[in-house]
Parts: C-alpha cells; structure tokens; sequence
C-alpha cells in the first residue's frame, strides 16, 4: 500500500505497516512538491492512519546461552527449543501476512482510464506501468516527463481528479521549446546540408526527443547506403537561450567497410555464395546499405533455416570485414503421405481409399534450387501426378524460375498434360510472376466414342472428348508474411494468377454423310486466386479466414479443360475432384488453438460455389456413378468438421474430419496425414 516492506536474510522482519490512506494528489504550482489536492478537489495534505505490528527481533535458530549442567541445563534446553519452535511460528505467520498484503496491492485493479490533458486538449499518453490510483505521484512525475520530451520543458501539472477508478490530470503546457539553430558535426562523406535536409528538426520545429532520436536513425541510414555502415551519430548538444534551442548532431563517419566474405556456420549446407545473394551483398565490394534487420528478414523468407540470428559484420586487423550469419538450417526436405477414408457412394458400395504422397527437397547442394514431386490416388481409376523444380536468388538478385508439371489420367476417358515455365522478381516483398503454360488433352478408348451429345452439346453426334493442346501467357502477384511458417497466428497470403491463350481441337463428328474430321481454334481466359489472413485473438488463439476462386471463359470446352473441385485442400467435407466446374469458389473460415509452436487443433467451416455444365452422355446413362458425377450442378455447398496438427518426433501429423449437409455427419470424410523431415 505505498510502503516498502523489507526482511533482513538473517530472517528479522524490521517493519511491516498497516496502512490506509485516502486518495489524494501531491502536487503544488511548480510540479511535484508537497501541496495536494484529493479527490474531490479540496487542497490539502496527504493524510494516512494505520497502525504497526510489533516488531519481532529474534533471528532464526537462536538460542541463549546457557550454563550449568544437570536439571537447570536440561530445562535451558527445553525452554530454548519452545522459544525455537515459537520465533519460527511467528516467522511463518508474518510470511503469510506479507505474502497477503502483496497479493491484495497485485489484486488492487488498475483505473479504467489514464488521461492526460495539457491546456485543456488530451495529450497522447499510454502510462507505463499500469499505476493504481494511490501511484499519483509517480504518475505526476511520468505526465510531466511526456509533457517535456514533447517539446514543452515549463509544463506543469496544476490538479489531479480520481473519480471511480478513472484518473485524469490537468497540467499548463507553457511555451514550446524550438528550434533556433541546427548543425551536424563531423560531416565529410556527405555533405551537412544533405544531412540537414534529411532532419525532420528544423530551424522554427518544436524540439521533441522521438523526432530527434529518429533524425539520428536517417543519419545513420544516410551513411549506410554510402558505404559507411559503422557511422555513429548522437545528439551531442542541446543548448536552450531564450530564443531558442540550439540543436547539434555529431557525427562520427568511420571508415569505409569493404566486404571480403561471407560466413556461414561450420557444417551447414548453404555456400557462402548463395548466402551472399540472398543477404544482398557482393564480396569484394563496398559495404553499402547494410540493414542487418533486411538482410535477417530475407534469410528469413527462403525457408531453408529454422532460426535466423543477427547477422554481424567483423573488421579484422587489415580493415576488412566479414559478415557472419548466425543460422540453423531446416531439414532438407520432408516426406508427406495422406490418406483418406471415403464412404460408400451408393448404397451396397463400399467405402474407398485414397492417398497423396509427396517429397519435397529444398536447398540442394547450398545453392537455393529445390525439387518436388507430388503422387495422388483419386476415386475410382483415376490418378496424377506433379513435379516441380525451381532457383532462387539467380544472377545475384531476387530472381526465381521454376518448371512445372501436371498430368492425370482418368480411366479410358482422358489423359491430360500441362508444362509450365514461370519466372518470378520480388520486389518490396511482392514476387511479380510471369508465366508460359502450354496444355494437352488426349481422349481414351472411351473417350474418343462417338456419341449423340458431345461436351459442348452441340447438335451433331461428336466424340466425347476431343483432342487439344493450347498455349498460354499469363502474369501473377504472390505476397506471402507469416510470423511462423509451421503454425502461423499473424500474417496473410495471397496468390493471383491470370492466364489467356489459345485452343486448337480435333474431333471426329458424325454428319449425315458419314465422320467428318472436325478442327476448331478458340480463345480462353483462366483465373485461379487464392487469399489467407491469419489473426490473433486470445492468448494461443487465432481465427483464419481466407477465400479461392477458379474461373474459366471459353466459347466451348470439354471435360480436360474444366477446374477439378472438393476434397481436403479445395472444398473440405466432399469427395476428391467431385466437380468439374467452370467456375468455382471457397470461403473458409477456422478457429484455431496453439497447443505448442508446431501443434494446434480447430474447427472449420467452407462454404463453396459451383457452376459445373452438363457433360453426359447417352453412354453414361447405364454408369449411375458417371452420370452423377457429370450432371450439371450450380449452388452452394457449405463443409464443416474440426481437425488437429501434432509436431512429434516423427514429424506433423495432422487428422481432419469434414462433413456436410448432403452426406450428415456420421458420413463425414476421414483424412490422416504424416510429413517428417529428411
């Protein structure tokens, strides 16, 4: 309550007061003194009744001498070992006492509000700490403190209301400390006017510590870009006339920093080559621009190191200097298999399996290329495949290519293949994407059946599906800031690609006088975006919400060419690949709770959009499975369950459980997953 409670270690407790004062202000005209005014705005002095315990002097395990010997000495004893017993009873019992008077002042609840008002107009204050409303004096001298690193020296706090917790002072600013004059000592490198233009004080500017302490950061920021990364700058005089305040800065410009090498730690894979693109820098070359922050958040970025340090630059003897990276590299790779449990889609079928299994190797052999390849087993005989190689940080810069590609192949219907070259420029955080897609649909022994109706529904009988290939261009915009990777509760994604070329077809077509070999050429247009923020809510808690889009424009189309949609990574609580949709959407949204870093379990919700044509034919009425799965859909399908993600020691496994309102909850979608590193 106010008071200082101190123990000496030998166990004495000197003083421990009892105190009860009414809320009152010390405060006189000139600041802090001995004036007051309480809380009902009556002047006066601070007033406090209580009352002392007694003080206790015996010191643990004490016992006073005794002498003789027999029954006395023996009775001595006794009675000292009582009094023993006795002092530590009284020593347990004042514990607790302190330990009750501390845990009622921590439990005491701070005021709802803490304001500050200069000349009558709040004044941004955010106190530090949260003061109870009895602190008034160390409030008093915190206001005052704000009030002068905010230009205005000669303030002074006039009154003080307490008014249920609510706490505000009133204080009379005075004139405003400007600036006179400004100067920088010590410029050679850069000229002191440039410096002068940098400074945001200036000569007739209200003198303020924040904006001083940053006009020293441009400073400095000034001689890093020049090549003298160890500049020291301060502040070196203040002198207040009655003009004015005449403001110096000095500058201590160093020498310049020529980097000789780049050092990684003992054993990591990375090369110092690689390392030295990444961080921005070029042995050989003048240190210019150093940002150990920058050079920290772009390591960060690659993914290839599970903890980045502070890099630091070492002069050696001769003046060169080596930056020296402080990282602990990631796995260089990691190995993923899912599978799925699906439940029967018609009565007396049964339930089927499906699975993905992925490996994905990053950073091989130090330089930044990566490798991945991806296997699917989709419903009934139908499979893919994916692979993927890409650079980054080429030719010295944040520059990124990749190669792609995709295939499938569904039964005797179809085989598709797509080849994609992208080539990627970060810039302020935001990778500029340009792509080259070059696409291929073959048909099957089904596939290439004349039949009545074909995908586009025309009127003549034609093959179901046509032979294809089209060649795209498209640009995309990637952005992706997460504060952790594994297990994110700040930060967004997004991911937009646009693409628009042509498609060259041909089919065969049944005409009245007999198959004619058909060739047609259209345009089509493709977009495919994707978006996630992620936002913190309580301690260990986040809530995730994010949305896809998938659209295709095309005069005419075949089964290969549409978006294949549902399953767990598009639309959470139908089967794989269930729609074949021209245009499709998700909204997701997820609460999630952090069980450790790389742990956490939730509960989702997807609300998906299809527009799926009519792509059956008279072939598919006898397959009621095929004749399901190709009926034109269009509406809302909505997808809930929860799930978890476990990081053992074996690696992430992660179980989901979705469902949705066409198949109930008992017949919801099972899918377990396990990715550990290499």
């Amino acid at each position: 309550e106010g008071k200082r409670i101190g123990c000496r270690h030998s166990g004495t407790v000197s003083e421990i007061p009892r105190l009860r004062c009414r809320e009152s202000t010390p405060f006189d005209k000139g600041g802090v003194g001995k004036g007051s005014v309480d809380g009902r705005g009556r002047a006066g002095r601070q007033t406090c009744e209580g009352a002392q315990l007694d003080a206790v002097s015996k010191r643990a395990g004490h016992t006073p001498l005794v002498k003789g010997g027999g029954r006395e000495a023996d009775g001595g004893l006794e009675r000292s070992a009582r009094a023993s017993r006795f002092a530590r009873v009284k020593r347990a019992a004042l514990l607790l006492v302190v330990l009750a008077v501390g845990a009622a002042a921590r439990a005491q609840p701070p005021p709802e509000a803490w304001a500050l008002f200069g000349d009558g107009r709040a004044v941004a204050w955010r106190p530090r700490p949260a003061w109870t409303p009895d602190s008034l004096q160390s409030a008093a001298r915190g206001g005052l403190l704000v009030l002068q690193r905010n230009g205005f020296p000669q303030a002074r706090l006039d009154s003080a209301v307490v008014d249920s917790g609510a706490v505000r002072l009133y204080a009379t600013l005075g004139a405003p400390l400007r600036a006179r004059a400004v100067r920088v000592e010590g410029a050679g490198a850069i000229p002191e006017a440039r410096l002068l233009a940098l400074a945001e004080t200036r000569a007739g500017a209200v003198v303020r510590d924040s904006v001083l302490a940053a006009d020293v950061r441009r400073i400095l920021a000034a001689y890093a870009a020049a090549g003298l990364p160890l500049a020291r700058a301060e502040v070196a005089a203040l002198a207040v006339t009655p003009d004015g305040a005449d403001v110096t800065f000095r500058v201590d410009e160093g020498n310049a920093v020529r980097l000789a090498a780049v050092r990684v730690p003992e054993g990591a894979r990375t090369s110092a080559r690689f390392a030295a693109r990444v961080a921005g820098v070029r042995a050989g070359r003048v240190l210019r621009s150093y940002d150990p922050a920058r050079v920290a958040e772009r390591l960060r970025a690659t993914g290839f190191y599970r903890r980045v340090g502070a890099p630091a630059v070492e002069i050696g003897e001769d003046g060169r200097a080596t930056l020296v990276l402080d990282v602990d590299e990631a796995p260089p790779g990691a190995f993923d298999l899912v599978l799925g449990l699906l439940p029967p889609a018609t009565p007396g079928a049964r339930a089927q399996f499906i699975g993905t299994g992925s490996l994905d190797l990053q950073n091989l052999f130090g330089a930044g290329y990566g490798v991945s390849l991806r296997l699917n087993r989709l419903p009934g005989q139908t499979a893919s495949a994916s692979a993927r190689a890409s650079g980054a940080y080429l030719f010295g810069g944040p520059l990124r290519a990749s190669l792609l590609f995709d295939g499938l192949q569904q039964d005797s219907t179809l085989a598709t293949q797509r080849y994609r070259a992208e080539a990627g420029y970060t810039l302020s955080g935001v990778e500029v994407v340009g792509l080259v897609t070059r696409d291929g649909t073959r048909p099957g022994q089904a596939g290439a059946r004349v039949s009545t109706t074909g995908g586009t529904g025309g009127a003549n009988a034609r093959q179901r599906i046509a032979r294809s290939d089209a060649t795209f261009t498209g640009l995309g915009l990637r952005y992706a800031r997460l504060d952790a990777p594994a297990n994110p509760r700040r930060g967004a994604l997004l991911d937009v690609l646009v693409e628009a070329g042509r498609r060259a077809r041909a089919f065969t077509e049944a005409r009245e006088d007999g198959l004619v070999r058909v060739r047609t050429r259209e345009r089509q247009e493709r977009v495919e975006a994707h978006a996630r923020a992620y936002v913190p809510t309580f301690a260990r808690q986040a809530f995730v919400v994010g949305g896809d889009f998938y659209a295709l424009r095309s005069p005419t189309f075949d089964e290969g060419d549409l978006f294949r949609f549902g399953g767990a990574a598009t639309l959470r609580g139908y089967d794989e690949e269930r729609f074949r949709a021209r245009t499709a959407a998700r909204a997701l949204a997820e609460y999630r709770y952090a069980l450790d870093a790389g742990s956490y379990a939730f509960a989702f919700a997807d609300a998906g959009y299809v527009d799926q044509p009519d792509l059956r034919t008279p072939d598919d009425a006898a397959n009621d499975a095929t004749r399901q799965t190709l009926a034109p859909e269009r509406g809302l399908f909505p997808g809930y369950g929860v799930g978890l993600q476990l990081s053992t020691a074996v690696g992430l496994v992660t179980a989901t459980y979705a469902a949705s309102p066409e198949s109930g909850l008992a017949q919801g979608r099972v899918h377990v997953g396990l990715a550990f590193g290499l």
